[in-house]
């Protein structure tokens, strides 16, 4: 037993104890395979979003029975189809991000819509990053979660099969 007085020893042998293994650095999933030219892309695309106004359906602020998800104006005196100042913005093409990147996720990933283990093999970690489909079960799930693991690819939505699984019905009775 470590004597209580001698702190130095206590913290030689905690941190070996904490000091993360190599191979827990191995299984984590690649970067993206982006040249420089594709970051830079990424980037603007995030300053084009920052500066993009919300688009709001027309008087949706006015009438509650509206909603605010937008919908092109198409009235023939509206004020907002006219691009009148001091109205809200309309959707054009402008506010669109650079072409080479539309569609990948923040991080720069190509997702790919996966409901089975066998669709795992066509996809690179380097480019493709998987998104489980919401009709697949937990037990598939776990499969896919367990497999995309070993090839290192990235599960944008691993649910609850990959933190700590949720506690059944008959668990919480017992509580």
């Amino acid at each position: 037993m470590a004597d209580p007085d001698d702190r130095t020893g206590a913290r030689d042998e905690e941190s070996k104890a904490v000091e993360p293994s190599s191979a827990a650095e191995e299984t984590a999933p690649p970067a993206p395979a982006l040249s420089a030219r594709e970051m830079a892309l990424l980037r603007a695309r995030r300053r084009v979003a920052e500066r993009r106004p919300r688009f709001r359906r027309e008087e949706s602020w006015r009438y509650a029975k509206l909603d605010p998800g937008w919908r092109r104006p198409r009235g023939g005196t509206s004020k907002m189809r006219l691009s009148v100042k001091g109205w809200p913005a309309r959707v054009k093409a402008g506010y669109r991000g650079p072409k080479a990147v539309r569609g990948l996720s923040p991080l720069g990933f190509r997702e790919v819509r996966v409901h089975g283990e066998n669709e795992l093999q066509k996809l690179d970690p380097r480019r493709d990053a998987v998104r489980i489909a919401h009709t697949v079960g937990a037990r598939r799930r776990a499969s896919i979660l367990e497999r995309a693991r070993s090839l290192q690819l990235r599960v944008v939505n691993p649910g609850v099969a990959e933190t700590e699984a949720a506690p059944g019905p008959e668990e919480k009775r017992e509580a």
